[in-house]
Protein backbone atom coordinates (compact mmCIF):
# COMPACT_ATOMS: atom_id res chain seq x y z
CA UNK A 1 0.00 0.00 0.00
CA UNK A 2 2.71 2.58 0.74
CA UNK A 3 4.28 1.64 -2.61
CA UNK A 4 1.55 2.55 -4.29
CA UNK A 5 0.67 6.08 -2.29
CA UNK A 6 4.30 6.77 -3.23
CA UNK A 7 4.23 6.15 -6.65
CA UNK A 8 0.94 7.68 -6.74
CA UNK A 9 2.31 10.93 -5.21
CA UNK A 10 5.48 11.23 -7.60
CA UNK A 11 2.94 10.68 -10.50
CA UNK A 12 0.85 13.56 -9.69
CA UNK A 13 4.45 15.93 -8.79
CA UNK A 14 5.76 14.74 -12.17
CA UNK A 15 2.24 15.75 -14.02
CA UNK A 16 2.02 18.92 -12.76
CA UNK A 17 5.93 19.91 -14.12
CA UNK A 18 7.73 19.47 -10.78
CA UNK A 19 11.57 19.72 -11.82
CA UNK A 20 14.60 19.95 -10.17
CA UNK A 21 16.10 23.12 -8.65
CA UNK A 22 19.42 22.46 -7.60
CA UNK A 23 21.56 19.52 -6.93
CA UNK A 24 24.80 19.16 -4.53
CA UNK A 25 27.00 16.10 -2.85
CA UNK A 26 25.45 14.78 -0.66
CA UNK A 27 28.06 15.27 3.23
CA UNK A 28 28.48 11.86 3.68
CA UNK A 29 28.27 8.06 1.95
CA UNK A 30 25.46 6.80 3.96
CA UNK A 31 22.27 8.78 3.79
CA UNK A 32 19.80 7.13 4.76
CA UNK A 33 16.75 9.83 5.90
CA UNK A 34 16.58 13.49 5.17
CA UNK A 35 14.40 15.96 7.01
CA UNK A 36 13.23 19.79 5.98
CA UNK A 37 12.08 22.42 9.21
CA UNK A 38 12.30 26.22 8.06
CA UNK A 39 14.05 26.58 5.04
CA UNK A 40 17.08 24.06 6.11
CA UNK A 41 17.47 20.36 4.66
CA UNK A 42 18.63 17.60 7.57
CA UNK A 43 20.59 14.53 6.18
CA UNK A 44 21.20 11.14 8.58
CA UNK A 45 24.46 9.23 7.72
CA UNK A 46 23.56 5.46 9.30
CA UNK A 47 27.56 4.56 9.24
CA UNK A 48 28.84 7.64 10.95
CA UNK A 49 25.19 7.84 12.95
CA UNK A 50 25.64 12.12 11.95
CA UNK A 51 23.12 14.47 11.08
CA UNK A 52 24.19 16.73 9.15
CA UNK A 53 21.72 20.77 8.15
CA UNK A 54 22.47 21.76 4.98
CA UNK A 55 21.98 24.95 3.02
CA UNK A 56 19.09 23.82 0.45
CA UNK A 57 21.04 26.47 -2.05
CA UNK A 58 23.90 26.37 -2.37
CA UNK A 59 24.66 22.90 -0.48
CA UNK A 60 26.75 24.28 2.17
CA UNK A 61 27.14 22.45 5.58
CA UNK A 62 25.79 24.68 8.46
CA UNK A 63 26.15 22.50 11.43
CA UNK A 64 26.67 18.19 11.98
CA UNK A 65 25.57 16.54 14.81
CA UNK A 66 27.01 13.60 16.80
CA UNK A 67 23.86 11.32 17.18
CA UNK A 68 23.93 9.29 20.35
CA UNK A 69 22.76 5.71 18.95
CA UNK A 70 21.03 2.52 21.48
CA UNK A 71 24.23 -0.21 21.10
CA UNK A 72 22.72 -3.11 18.61
CA UNK A 73 20.58 -0.82 16.77
CA UNK A 74 21.02 0.69 13.52
CA UNK A 75 19.76 4.94 12.72
CA UNK A 76 17.80 4.26 10.17
CA UNK A 77 15.72 7.08 9.10
CA UNK A 78 14.51 10.44 10.52
CA UNK A 79 12.03 13.32 10.41
CA UNK A 80 12.33 17.02 11.98
CA UNK A 81 9.56 19.18 14.11
CA UNK A 82 9.84 21.35 15.92
CA UNK A 83 13.44 22.17 16.16
CA UNK A 84 13.75 17.81 17.04
CA UNK A 85 15.19 15.30 15.07
CA UNK A 86 13.26 12.22 15.29
CA UNK A 87 15.58 9.34 14.82
CA UNK A 88 14.14 5.87 13.89
CA UNK A 89 16.84 3.31 15.14
CA UNK A 90 16.54 -0.56 13.56
CA UNK A 91 17.52 -3.52 15.93
CA UNK A 92 20.19 -5.73 14.25
CA UNK A 93 18.30 -9.32 13.02
CA UNK A 94 14.71 -8.07 14.67
CA UNK A 95 11.33 -6.58 13.78
CA UNK A 96 11.69 -3.63 16.85
CA UNK A 97 12.18 -0.17 15.79
CA UNK A 98 12.62 3.29 18.00
CA UNK A 99 12.57 6.26 17.56
CA UNK A 100 14.73 8.23 19.43
CA UNK A 101 14.22 12.26 19.99
CA UNK A 102 17.62 14.28 19.75
CA UNK A 103 17.65 17.99 20.10
CA UNK A 104 18.21 20.12 16.73
CA UNK A 105 20.74 22.24 18.16
CA UNK A 106 22.68 20.00 20.23
CA UNK A 107 22.04 16.70 19.17
CA UNK A 108 21.66 15.91 22.89
CA UNK A 109 19.12 12.35 23.68
CA UNK A 110 15.94 13.88 24.85
CA UNK A 111 13.91 10.36 25.04
CA UNK A 112 13.16 7.21 23.56
CA UNK A 113 9.56 5.73 22.15
CA UNK A 114 8.70 2.44 21.51
CA UNK A 115 6.77 2.03 18.31
CA UNK A 116 6.25 -2.52 18.89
Amino acid sequence: MTRAVLILLFTVFTVQGASIVNTFDAPAGSIGGLGWENGVLWALDTESTTAFSIDPANGDLLSSLDIEYIPGYEPYGMAVNNDTLFICQLKYGGPDSYYCYHSAHTGAYLGMLDLC
